[in-house]
């Protein structure tokens, strides 16, 4: 898909990306993440096409019903075709009674529903549109990507590009999204099974490795997820990636207040569960980690950060075995995570000092 900047004319006339089917698919080249968190998180468009030629989505063979006399669909294609949204409206309710699993039928009646303001409903019928076809149409799953996020409802639109995936092992595009949104929430372990999928595909560029590499957030793409949980304040995860800047830049006190604001509505979310037990070993807290860990849960010992933190507080203490043990640990989960492996090092240099002057 070619992301290119077109003018849209809304309230503040800005110019942002534009996903509409009137661009259709010119390229299946990968883009940076940059460009895909602007796609995803900018849009103040979702649904409407760069021009009213392509108002209403033409039907495919696909999608194609037997119809008989006076079908509700025309009458709302014709409707949206000539942009009389207003008119177009008296029909969805017809139109889905009478073809509730019709791609094109849902895909029309979320435009509509855009168009005259009931942007809930549009996103609810743009994912049923995707999932009408087994999620085979890409222009589909990303306009449902776009229509989920832009409700703040992401981790709604991971947990569809992981079914995406699962069903469509080679669809790059989508399993870059979704790498790139679950890096953005800081759940590496999952991001990076997926990325290492698109590196065996050949489907990567210098972002996703860097990516891959440590991790780094962007502060912009950190602020589009601020702006999701002002969207959707039930959903506090997106706030991750805020936690994990505040932590890689030193400023604990807010890597913890965010993480405890995460926690308090997502009790067993593992990456905010990550970055508040590295906060606390950072700061030294060892009281309060040993707490930490009592609080923990088995799925939290898949994550390498356990075994790091871990680490890190037999390091306080001075147990410098026990804390080469649990950064080895750390190495079997994530074998690419470097931190591990610097920690790993020098825990061993400490351990074999320690030895040779007993």
């Amino acid at each position: 898909m070619v992301f290119h900047r077109v003018q849209v004319k809304i309230s503040c006339n800005r110019t942002v990306i534009c996903p509409c089917l009137a661009c259709g698919p010119k390229s299946r080249k990968l883009p940076r993440t940059s460009k895909i968190l602007s796609l995803l998180l900018g849009l103040g468009l979702l649904f409407a096409g760069c021009s009213s030629r392509d108002a209403a989505p033409q039907q495919t063979a696909q999608n194609a019903e037997p119809k008989g006399q006076d079908d509700p669909l025309d009458s709302m294609r014709q409707a949206a075709s000539a942009e009389q949204w207003e008119e177009a409206e008296k029909w969805l309710d017809d139109v889905l009674i009478r073809h509730p699993a019709n791609a094109e039928a849902l895909s029309l009646a979320a435009r509509v529903s855009h168009e005259t303001g009931d942007q809930l409903r549009a996103t609810d019928l743009i994912l049923e549109a995707a999932r009408a076809n087994g999620y085979q149409d890409s222009k589909l799953v990303q306009q449902a990507t776009v229509a989920l996020i832009g409700l703040g409802r992401l981790m709604d639109a991971i947990e569809m590009l992981e079914t995406v995936v699962t069903d469509r092992p080679d669809d790059a595009f989508a399993r870059r999204l979704l790498f790139d949104l679950l890096m953005g929430v800081d759940d590496r372990p999952r991001a990076m099974k997926h990325g290492q999928s698109l590196v065996r595909q050949r489907k990567f560029d210098v972002t996703l490795l860097t990516l891959m590499d440590n991790g780094n957030r962007r502060k912009e793409e950190n602020n589009s997820y601020q702006r999701m949980v002002s969207l959707n304040a039930v959903d506090k995860r997106p706030l991750t990636g805020k936690a994990r800047t505040a932590l890689d830049q030193g400023n604990l006190e807010i890597a913890l207040t965010t993480t405890k604001e995460i926690l308090t509505k997502h009790p067993h979310w593992i990456p905010a569960r990550m970055i508040q037990g590295r906060a606390l070993a950072q700061r030294g807290e060892d009281t309060e980690l040993r707490v930490w860990f009592e609080q923990s849960r088995e799925e939290e010992r898949h994550s390498p950060w356990f075994w790091i933190i871990r680490g890190d507080l037999a390091q306080n203490e001075g147990k410098s075995d026990e804390a080469v043990g649990a950064y080895l640990e750390a190495i079997r989960c994530d074998p690419e995570l470097l931190q591990a492996w610097q920690r790993a090092g020098s825990s061993l240099k400490q351990s074999l000092l320690h030895g040779a002057k007993d």
